[in-house]
């Protein structure tokens, strides 16, 4: 039967298997990333109509590239009237050296990928580049989790 469900409908143990399962997608990275033979992981489950888990892992390849701001498409369009769902971003250097840093809405369609960086004793979203947060490498990461609300 699968979402939605309306009221009345007699739902199957496998309906109610459903509710919650990985599926996977593949995401767009818009800006600031050459994929080139890197590998892209990616999934989302859905909750009701309007709740999305989602998770991306890109880890780059010997002809990928960092250039910029990285920006990146969620699995569906998001409530863009919210300030942001609760989404974590991780950086992890091939050497094992992890950083953690900040998601943030670009639009309804798009996210942005920030690192945390100390300046003047607080934390700030550092924008990512070819050296930022570290210089980038073959078998370096970018992992996402979030949650969001769909519009």
């Amino acid at each position: 039967m699968g979402f939605p469900f309306s009221s009345g409908d007699i739902l199957t143990a496998s309906d109610m298997n459903s509710i919650g399962a990985f599926v996977s997608f593949t995401p767009t990275f818009t800006t600031g990333l050459t994929t080139g033979n890197g590998t892209t992981e990616a999934d989302y489950a859905l909750v009701g109509e309007k709740l999305c888990f989602f998770r991306i892992r890109f880890t780059l390849g010997s002809t990928s590239a960092v250039t910029g701001e990285v920006r990146c498409t969620y699995p569906f369009t998001v409530d863009d009237t919210w300030l942001a769902g609760i989404s974590l971003c991780e950086f992890e250097d091939s050497s094992g050296s992890e950083i953690r840093g900040r998601v943030y809405r670009y639009d309804g369609t798009e996210f942005r990928l920030t690192y945390d960086s100390v300046v003047s004793s607080k934390i700030q979203p550092g924008t990512l580049s070819s050296s930022q947060p570290f210089s980038w490498t073959t078998n370096d990461k970018m992992s996402v989790k979030g949650i969001v609300k769909l519009a």
